[in-house]
């Protein structure tokens, strides 16, 4: 059965009953069924996989927060989506994770291999995380780094109204002038004036 529709089923413990092999299916890019319920942030369906004997991988490790299986791991493998452990830590586990990752040497800034071509500080930005972006900018990631469609984490903060992140990566030199592709000013997307007013001169 499709990884995907498994997780969609709402039936995944009575899956995992009837087909125990499902625990270590992949879907079509080789992401592991594990790490495709974190992404949905199905509590239910990552349980039941955990509690089957999915494996775990320094992957879905990072994703789930689980720092001590982190131990020792190769820091440089990606999921068949193209991210690294730091990215999913970044983006999911919170900023334990994340600043475990970093001293054990993983790059800051390293690149996604696929279209979206994020950065590990987009991730945290996206997720509203403040103290694991203080964390990868600490570590040297760049506040002006750009991803698909010319986006800065600053542009994510500044749609999401964050106050304190716009506050740290200005403070740590975003460009508040840097547009995405389409000549959009991260200034622009805020809807809050008390954040649009961090962007004045």
């Amino acid at each position: 059965m499709d990884p995907q529709a498994a997780i969609a089923s709402g039936r995944l413990p009575w899956l995992l009953r009837e087909q125990p092999e499902l625990a270590a299916a992949k879907d079509a890019n080789g992401v592991s069924i594990l790490l495709l319920a974190r992404y949905h942030r199905n509590a239910e369906a990552t349980a039941a996989l955990i509690a089957a004997g999915a494996p775990i991988t320094p992957l879905e490790a990072a994703a789930l927060g689980e720092t001590a299986l982190l131990e020792g791991a190769d820091l440089s493998v990606r999921s068949g989506d193209g991210f690294t452990p730091l990215h999913l830590a970044a983006f999911f586990a919170g900023p334990e994770t994340v600043r475990a990752i970093l001293a054990a040497g993983a790059p800051a800034d390293a690149d996604a291999v696929n279209r979206f071509k994020g950065r590990p500080i987009h991730g945290a930005a996206a997720a509203g995380d403040i103290e694991s972006v203080a964390a990868l900018l600490e570590a040297g990631a760049n506040p002006n780094v750009q991803q698909e469609g010319g986006y800065t984490p600053l542009h994510t903060a500044a749609h999401t109204n964050s106050r304190e992140l716009v506050e740290l990566l200005l403070r740590h030199g975003a460009n508040p002038a840097l547009a995405d592709d389409e000549g959009v000013m991260p200034r622009d997307m805020a809807t809050d004036e008390d954040v649009r007013a961090l962007f004045n001169p």
